[in-house]
């Protein structure tokens, strides 16, 4: 069915797309939603090079959203300054990766944009995710925690450059008595690179300082390619300062004197440090991005079944963040993002998130939107508007906060008041002991409704024993109060135990949240009870397995739980065939009446030659406490073939059955092509195919555009796409453009 409405916006949509395809400087475009924005991009030129070495054609490397990630796999331990390197699958199916390095404990964890700094928690401007299965982590934010500068070049490749100090290969200092001209050496290092010693080999001061005998050892190397072409280089040690503060080398200066190497005077000459002048503040850094939208939503038919709203809007999103080094030693940091359109659903223009902060080694102000954390059943990401303050000293540490909830996260007539004091006690590394008040509190003049008043009081401990154990318990007892009401009183209890070596690792959980326990700062299930168990070991390089077992009270129904999940290469010399087996026994109780479920799940991956192939088959069966029985299969594939080096078609199927040898009562089918224009360019079709015999059957086709310039940071989209119903089409053009400074 295609209507004249649909001619219509097929026919402006042609005459826009030669203007936007003329003015992109980069794109992204959006999927068969008209969304492509978001989207994995691949790009066999974007190379990883550590100290001038190349990393593995193994390691993926991927792009999105302008930004690039790596496989978080042990390959990564051969490149990096990692210790240990841990990926831990959770029962309840979250990922998240540990690494050690340099004393230092790094989580991240999938789909969150926050990570663990030993203690800390860290805002990050992007998320890991998984891509083909395996968990990608930020590039830049992978290695400059774990030692390293990030470098881009115009020819697309990514430079790690340790920031350890520099090696010498001959035993002389620097002793020149003539003042190295620093612009001509700029210049050099931008028109002819060089190869440049980047570490310190061992015993090299005592060689230089005490036997003067030359050293031996190889030094590691790397292009002077890596460096930031707009650069500063400090008279005293040769040394290049780009604009974000990573340090590189300027090996000018050892060209110009082959045989003398670049060597601190402050190493000679302690005492100068002394006679350095109080250092200024520096100039304020900034980054802004701005994104600008339009869309376009027609629907021909019956407008009522469809799920959109005939609309015409444009948008536009505007964030800015400030840094600024203060001369007392303080970093300041402000983080503005506005979104202001003139679709009439949204609000016409609005302040999402401003906020602004003072950082200094033991203490932290942060004021405005805030988002602070106490410990599970308080403060666990909770938006507020005011201001937090935390001091830490010789292992102790507190956090004060004062703020307003925003009337999105709750449903009163008064204004909602937060107020909290953390207390924490680390004088051991590993071991913290900590207290949390959480207050919250209706103020206002008496309304219709009565006021709510919800206080939180929280006992914590966590421990390290040895390498290997952690334990951590928390106990809360909360108090809640409506109108004149008498307090109602709740508690809760949680108590976790992980022991993990190189091979296996055993996690226990005990978890008890009183009927009436309430806390209005963080996420729970009053009235539960759980306890799991669960065990991973890895019984060879190609086999990992992990069952356990879990037992949960909820509502009066008991649920108790068996699962095993195997995941195996069964073939040595072929590393890509993978397959997973996961089985799921659960068995629930609700008074006398008893309910069975059994899931099994098998997966297979695999690449043979060029094509990608993935298949799952999953097969559930219940057994009500009436003798009834639920039955339900669903399958999935998915296949990727390149037609040439450019060219990726692809074919996506799912079916789903209730009842056995019944026909499919849901089915999907797409088919995709993708054309790779260049590096940073591409275009994409889609067809689909939806059935399951209601007014939902569709038939959809969506096309798009998206080109990207890594220099500019800027990007562009253009998609369209249109879906066919029985009673309606709907037809939706989207275009944006966006850049990062």
């Amino acid at each position: 069915m295609v209507s004249k409405t649909t001619g219509v916006n097929i026919g402006l949509f042609l005459c826009f797309l030669p203007v936007f395809l003329f003015s992109a400087t980069q794109a992204g475009a959006k999927s068969a939603q008209g969304n492509w924005k978001g989207r994995c991009f691949e790009s066999g030129l974007l190379k990883l090079y550590v100290n001038g070495k190349e990393t593995e054609t193994s390691t993926t490397l991927v792009l999105k959203e302008n930004r690039a990630f790596i496989v978080a796999d042990s390959n990564l331990k051969k490149y990096a300054h990692i210790e240990t390197f841990i990926i831990d699958v959770a029962l309840k199916g979250s990922v998240k990766v540990k690494i050690k390095n340099r004393g230092r404990e790094i989580i991240f964890t999938e789909n969150k944009s926050v990570m663990r700094l030993n203690d800390k928690t860290i805002e990050m401007p992007v998320a890991p995710f998984t891509h083909r299965g395996k968990l990608m982590l930020p590039v830049r934010i992978l290695f400059e925690n774990t030692g390293y500068s990030i470098n881009w070049s115009k020819d697309k490749k990514i430079y790690a450059v340790d920031k350890l100090p520099i090696a010498a290969k001959y035993k002389n200092s620097f002793k020149s008595t003539e003042e190295p001209n620093l612009t001509t050496a700029s210049r050099e290092i931008k028109e002819n690179p060089a190869i440049i010693p980047q570490r310190l080999p061992k015993g090299y001061l005592d060689s230089v300082f005490k036997n003067n005998a030359p050293v031996k050892e190889e030094v590691s190397t790397i292009s002077q390619e890596a460096m930031a072409a707009t650069s500063s280089i400090t008279r005293e040690t040769g040394v290049i300062e780009n604009a974000s503060n990573q340090v590189s080398i300027d090996t000018s200066l050892t060209k110009q004197m082959p045989e003398q190497p670049v060597v601190n005077t402050e190493l000679q000459n302690p005492t100068s440090a002394k006679a350095k002048p109080k250092e200024e503040g520096s100039s304020i850094e900034y980054t802004y991005d701005n994104i600008v939208s339009f869309s376009n939503v027609a629907i021909s038919g019956d407008t009522e079944q469809s799920n959109y709203i005939p609309n015409t809007a444009l948008s536009n999103g505007f964030n800015i963040t400030l840094k600024k080094q203060m001369i007392n030693g303080y970093q300041a940091k402000g983080i503005i993002r506005t979104t202001s359109t003139n679709d009439p659903m949204y609000n016409q223009g609005q302040l999402d998130k401003f906020t602004l902060s003072l950082d200094k080694t033991g203490s932290s102000l942060n004021a405005y939107d805030i988002t602070p954390k106490f410990t599970n059943y308080a403060l666990k990401n909770y938006q507020l508007r005011g201001m937090s303050h935390t001091r830490s000293s010789d292992g102790y540490s507190y956090t004060a906060i004062l703020g307003k909830s925003p009337k999105k996260l709750y449903d009163s007539e008064y204004a909602r008041y937060a107020r909290g004091l953390r207390f924490e006690k680390s004088k051991k590394k590993g071991r913290i002991a900590g207290f949390s008040y959480v207050d919250i509190k209706d103020t206002g003049s008496p309304l219709q409704s009565e006021r709510f008043r919800n206080k939180v009081y929280i006992l914590d401990y966590a421990n390290r024993f040895g390498k290997s154990t952690r334990m951590e318990f928390e106990c809360a007892r909360s108090e809640n109060k409506i109108g004149e009401q008498s307090n109602e009183t709740g508690n809760a209890v949680l108590l976790k135990a992980d022991y993990r070596n190189r091979i296996s690792n055993l996690s226990f959980k005990f978890e008890h949240i009183g009927t009436f326990f309430n806390s209005e700062t963080t996420f729970f299930t009053a009235g539960k009870r759980e306890v799991s168990l669960g065990y991973t070991k890895k019984v060879n390089p190609r086999i990992n397995y992990t069952t356990g077992f879990k037992k949960m009270l909820l509502g009066g129904e008991e649920t108790s739980s068996l699962p095993i999940y195997i995941t195996m290469q069964p073939l040595d010399k072929r590393q890509k065939l993978k397959l997973s087996l996961r089985r799921n026994f659960e068995k629930s109780r609700f008074g006398g009446d008893v309910r069975f479920t059994d899931l099994r799940q098998f997966g297979y991956s695999d690449v043979i030659g060029s094509v990608k192939i993935s298949a799952t088959y999953e097969r559930k069966q219940q057994k009500e406490a009436d003798g009834s029985i639920d039955f339900r299969v669903a399958r999935k594939s998915n296949f990727e073939l390149p037609l040439t080096s450019k060219t990726i078609l692809s074919f996506q199927t799912k079916e789903e059955r209730r009842t056995t040898g019944s026909r499919p009562v849901t089915r999907f089918f797409k088919t995709g092509l993708e054309y790779q224009l260049d590096d940073w360019a591409g275009i994409f079709s889609n067809v689909t195919r939806y059935y399951n015999n209601t007014s939902n059957d569709r038939i959809g086709f969506s096309t798009g555009y998206r080109m990207m310039n890594p220099d500019t940071s800027a990007e562009i989209s253009v998609a369209y796409s249109y879906l066919n119903y029985r009673e309606h089409n709907d037809n939706v053009v989207t275009l944006s453009y966006s850049f990062l400074r």
